[in-house]
């Protein structure tokens, strides 16, 4: 996907889907570029034009503000998968907005309805001010980045901004590491153009009519996040805890795919709700652990950071198998002075594969804190 993206900038030129599948060799790609470039000779290519990162947020991001109701949380605070469904919804309002047309109306070439699917997502939340810190009517402002690679890629972040910190930012927002200085929340959302075949389970990366999506800014670079994506199924995880994690158990669990609350409307588990099955997971190796955790303690957890690699799908007739392995920060590793003020932290690596056939499904690695818990 990348290089087919790297010789369509090089070149100048789109190849349709049925050109590049027809490719054997190096030499066909070189044909064809030869072929275009002699058709378009004299003629002026498209330019590209680049975020700058030099404001808060510009007339391309779509900007929300949003009094957190009691659907957006869950036990003791904001709910990590509302808060993605929330995000993913307000992404896909964004592209809708920049394409000028709905979401249904987004099409490839042979007028085939397109989805952008979420590939990957960083959910990271300041340490000392977890996802726990917000709740039922704190009022923050979303503010959604988009850009593209090429015509299939989509990467951008989503920023929470508390309401009281909206007039007081001293500098622009240029991503999550910036955001984090400053404590704020910050979601990064990758998507890639697919279309379905076969069943939900199945699904065909493509891309959208270009004049779709010339309105959407493009960057020079593909995202990292699809480095990512393929290094996680590779290695099966996408961090490890740091050296004063210690672990605590691990398990594997089953988990049957509920139609009526897993799936969205296309037939598809839905990606925000990706958290809930691998939390009904954590929670099993957290109260089978030879030390094990209640029930009270467990409902303490809070999201620090959550990185998820998204792989394949399912339908709702399918199940999945879950392997998980968590972690226990250990204070007297870390020279705590005082651990009455000590956070608990735990660390979780975890892959659920589709129990149809055994492919993997997503791999997510999480830190949380066990909020107000010393």
């Amino acid at each position: 996907l990348i290089f087919r993206e790297e010789c369509e900038r090089a070149f100048g030129l789109t190849i349709p889907d049925d050109e590049w599948g027809s490719f054997g060799t190096l030499a066909d790609l070189l044909d064809f570029v030869w072929r275009q470039t002699e058709r378009v000779a004299g003629e002026t290519t498209r330019g590209v034009g680049t975020l700058d990162g030099s404001r808060h947020w510009d007339a391309s991001d779509m900007v929300e503000d949003l009094v957190i109701g009691m659907p957006m949380t869950g036990i003791n605070h904001l709910c990590e998968s509302a808060l993605l469904k929330h995000l993913g919804d307000l992404r896909w309002r964004h592209i809708t907005k920049l394409t000028g047309v709905s979401s249904k109306k987004l099409v490839d070439c042979d007028g085939e309805r397109l989805y952008p699917a979420f590939f990957f997502v960083d959910v990271q939340f300041p340490a000392r001010a977890s996802m726990a810190a917000y709740g039922e009517n704190d009022n923050v402002e979303l503010i959604d980045t988009v850009a593209r690679f090429g015509s299939s890629l989509l990467d951008g972040v989503a920023y929470v901004i508390p309401h009281d910190r909206r007039n007081t930012l001293q500098q622009p927002l240029r991503g999550m590491a910036d955001a984090l200085a400053l404590g704020i929340p910050a979601v990064r959302l990758s998507n890639v153009f697919v279309m379905q075949f076969n069943g939900a389970e199945w699904l065909r990366k493509s891309r959208p009519r270009e004049e779709l999506i010339s309105a959407i800014p493009v960057t020079e670079t593909p995202p990292d996040s699809y480095s990512f994506n393929k290094q996680a199924e590779a290695l099966g995880h996408l961090a490890i805890p740091g050296t004063s994690f210690v672990s605590l158990h691990r398990n594997v669990i089953d988990y049957d795919v509920n139609p009526d609350r897993d799936v969205n409307g296309v037939g598809l588990l839905y990606f925000a709700n990706y958290p809930v099955f691998l939390d009904v997971a954590e929670r099993a190796v957290l109260k089978s652990a030879p030390l094990p955790l209640d029930d009270a303690l467990i409902n303490r957890r809070s999201v620090v950071r959550r990185r998820i690699a998204y792989l394949n799908n399912a339908s709702w007739r399918d199940s999945m198998q879950i392997h998980s392995e968590t972690w226990i920060s250990n204070p007297f590793l870390e020279g705590e002075a005082d651990l009455s003020i000590s956070s608990v932290r735990i660390f979780s690596n975890q892959i659920a594969y589709r129990r149809s056939d055994g492919r993997p499904m997503c791999v997510s690695s999480c830190e949380k804190v066990l909020y107000g818990i010393a």
